[in-house]
């Protein structure tokens, strides 16, 4: 196991590698999370459930709906956050094995659950969350609450055949129930906690020398190579697309590239052409798929060996 606290890197030679990993790998498992049983499980019991129906109405944001849904009690809402997610099943997948074999210099996922752990180390998600810090690291040491709150410096480093793996839980993880972000109001909380670091770590980075020590997924994100994999980018995750936008405006080191792979639909003509004003690539290997349609799985299964295959070759490259 290595025990440093963080990595650094030299910009100047290459940026580091980094995977931006959705839940999407787990619509090809029957461990998947739907959103929607998600948000019901989170409603606030004095809520009509005429009025629950109303809100689940897909056109308004999920954040908003969850905002709109749950307690505004933070002690209870967290209450519901844990119960919804402690039943969770975890199941070997071939994909996230592969996935994780890639040598990533970081893994951010916005999963509050333990999928890319347990492809690491299977008995991780039945551990204690005291026997879980063993694997966390701070890379602060300040024991600061804010900062164990969100996470912005915190990481689970774990060990799997000699090969070391940081997954940094970017929307929070459920060992801390009060650091998942569901609700617009906690996204709203976490992009002032971004923009406070971001401005800090300008101000301590200056004009990168040699060695730049990497202390939060922040850093990654608007630093590294970044691919993005099983992550719809969904409009209402306000908090990728100001850092979206902040990686296009990086002017201090060479940027790194940023690929987004999804399979086409309705939507990807449009999100495609936001993205590139971004500098972000879509990639979906002209991977189609329709809602509902018999051979979906498939189709989602082929789409994500092809593209565990692209990552691996561009990512291989660069070390």
């Amino acid at each position: 196991m290595v025990y440093n606290e963080y990595k650094t890197f030299n910009l100047y030679k290459s940026p580091p590698q980094v995977l931006l990993l959705g839940n999407g790998l787990t619509r090809c498992s029957k461990s998947a999370i739907s959103w929607q049983d998600m948000l019901e499980s989170i409603c606030c019991e004095n809520i009509d459930k005429t009025d629950i129906e109303r809100i689940k109405n897909r056109s308004v944001p999920y954040t908003i709906r969850a905002t709109a849904l749950s307690h505004t009690d933070d002690k209870a809402r967290h209450e519901k956050y844990k119960n919804a997610l402690e039943g969770i099943r975890y199941e070997e997948s071939d994909l996230m094995k592969q996935l994780l074999a890639i040598p990533f210099d970081a893994v951010l996922t916005t999963n509050y659950t333990y999928e890319a752990e347990y492809s690491l180390l299977p008995k991780y998600p039945k551990l204690s969350n005291t026997a879980k810090l063993n694997y966390c690291y701070d890379t602060l040491k300040e024991g600061d609450r804010t900062n164990t709150k969100y996470l912005i410096n915190i990481f689970n480093r774990l060990e799997s055949d000699g090969t070391v793996r940081d997954i940094w839980h970017i929307h929070g993880e459920v060992r801390r129930t009060s650091s998942l972000i569901f609700t617009h109001d906690e996204y709203a909380r976490l992009i002032e906690r971004v923009l406070a670091y971001n401005k800090k770590r300008g101000k301590e980075y200056g004009d990168y020398k040699d060695e730049v020590h990497f202390k939060s997924w922040i850093d990654y994100f608007i630093l590294g190579d970044l691919y993005i994999l099983g992550q719809g980018l969904d409009y209402s995750e306000f908090d990728l697309w100001w850092l979206l936008n902040r990686r296009m405006r990086e002017r201090n080191a060479n940027p790194g590239k940023a690929v987004f792979y999804s399979v086409d639909d309705e939507e990807s003509p449009v999100k495609a052409a936001v993205l590139k004003g971004l500098n972000v690539e879509h990639r979906s290997f002209q991977t189609v798929v329709k809602k509902g349609s018999s051979d979906a799985d498939a189709l989602y299964r082929e789409f994500y060996l092809k593209a565990i295959n692209d990552i691996k070759e561009n990512v291989t490259g660069r070390h």
